[in-house]
Parts: structure tokens; C-alpha cells; sequence
């Protein structure tokens, strides 16, 4: 849906990139177009190893980067090679090629047709993707942006004798009674006496009460703790 919307514009770019909303990539990008360009593809897959390929799509990749077939979440396939993550290079002719589309279309869908047609589908390696699709994937990649320089791009850091602690929004006077690692918080959090937290971000709008402990936890935006 989000791609197709961009029918409404008048003239539409000769490609388009698309990345879902929900993880963070280390790719180039210009290298991804420059190879869906090269290859004069109708679609790029942006692919990556993972650990359980269920979880993803999994693609059937030969050995010059031509994509062969596309399962959706595949029952008990394990560590698999070439999983897409949610980076994609589209030409132009195949946004129009479905304008039309009123039920229900996935990316497997799609590439199920361009290959049907005989049309070129190929895979572009991404060096790194961390997932955010469930809770434990959300905790590893809040912790991982915790511990790098990222962190520094959204929030300002403060002195702090024994941990690392970024704050957003302009409030500097955190009592907190106990901190260890690196700690986030966002705006306008509530603290009430004898909180400790290590290794934690918490949300904007949060509200943690007397005596709690929030370790290796992401506490999310407006959040109270006890409710």
C-alpha cells in the first residue's frame, strides 16, 4: 500500500527504494541501486544470513545474485543464507504493473509474478540488519544503539560517576539512586524515590514508582511501572 501510494504523484522516479520501518541496516545504498541498475532488474532484494529463516522470507539465490523463488516463512528451514530484510529496489514499470492491485499483495506475491512473466528478480547482500519484529529482537537492537556512537545523534549526554546516561528533552536533574551501563531516557520521565536502572532505555512519558528496578529492559513511551 505504502508503495503503491506513490502512484499519486504525477512523474514517478525511474526507481524507488523501499525499507521497512521495523529494523536497522547497514547497506549502501547507492551500491544496491548501482547493482539493481546494472542488472537492469525489474526488482532488488535486499538479503541477509539469519539464524531461523521461518521467521522471514526466504529466498532461492544461484550463484550470480538471481532470485529463483521466494517462501514466506517457511516451516522448520533453520539457518538459511539469503532471507530478505525489508530493503527493496523497484523500476518504475513494476509500480504500475500493479496500480490495479485492490486485494491483498505481499512481496512474495510480487515476485511470484515477475518471475511467472520471466522477468529479472536478484539479491543484494546486506552487511548487517538487526530485526525489531518481536520483543527480544526490539531489546537487542535498543541495547546495540545503546552502547554506540548512534546514541549521541538523539539525546545529550550527562555526568554520571558510574554509568553512561543520555537524556532527551531539556529536564538535566534525574535522582535516580543507583545507575550502571549505559541508560537512556527520554522526555518527560516520571522518577519516584530509589529507582535503579542498568543497561535500560526508557520512553518519553514514563513512569517508573518507588524502588523499581529496570535492568536490560526497554520501558516503552508512556509507560508506567507498577501500573
Amino acid at each position: 500500500g505504502g508503495v503503491l501510494a506513490c502512484l499519486r504523484r504525477e512523474v514517478l522516479p525511474r526507481d524507488i527504494i523501499v525499507l521497512a520501518g521495523d529494523g536497522l541496516y547497514d547497506v549502501d545504498l547507492d551500491q544496491l541501486l548501482a547493482l539493481h541498475r546494472e542488472s537492469a532488474a525489474d526488482l532488488t532484494i535486499g538479503v541477509t544470513a539469519v539464524e531461523d529463516g521461518s521467521r522471514y522470507g526466504v529466498l532461492t539465490v544461484d550463484n550470480i545474485n538471481r532470485v529463483n523463488a521466494m517462501r514466506e516463512k517457511p516451516a522448520n528451514v533453520g539457518a538459511v543464507q539469503s532471507a530478505s530484510c525489508g530493503v527493496y529496489v523497484l523500476a518504475r514499470r513494476v509500480i504500475h504493473q500493479f496500480a490495479d492491485q485492490t486485494g491483498p499483495l505481499d512481496w512474495v506475491d510480487v515476485v511470484a509474478t515477475l518471475l511467472s512473466e520471466g522477468r529479472l528478480v536478484i539479491a543484494g547482500r546486506v552487511l548487517r540488519w538487526l530485526d525489531a519484529g518481536n520483543p527480544l529482537d526490539l531489546l537487542a537492537l535498543n541495547l546495540h544503539l545503546l552502547n554506540s556512537s548512534t546514541v549521541g545523534r538523539v539525546a545529550d549526554r550527562i555526568h554520571h560517576p558510574t554509568a553512561s546516561i543520555w537524556m532527551q528533552g531539556p529536564e538535566r536533574n534525574v535522582r535516580i539512586a543507583e545507575c550502571e551501563g549505559a541508560v537512556l531516557i527520554g522526555e518527560s520521565v516520571t522518577f519516584e524515590p530509589n529507582v535503579r536502572l542498568a543497561n535500560a532505555v526508557i520512553g518519553t512519558g514514563a513512569r517508573l514508582g518507588a524502588n523499581v528496578v529496570v535492568r536490560n529492559a526497554v520501558v516503552l513511551p508512556g509507560s508506567a511501572i507498577p501500573t
